[in-house]
């Protein structure tokens, strides 16, 4: 996978963390 779209892996991690702030 190429960094072209660096907003794809914002979008993910924000996600994550997302995830894991409703988790806790």
């Amino acid at each position: 996978m190429q960094p072209l779209t660096p907003s794809i892996t914002i979008y993910f991690v924000h996600s994550c963390q997302f995830s894991f702030a409703h988790l806790s």
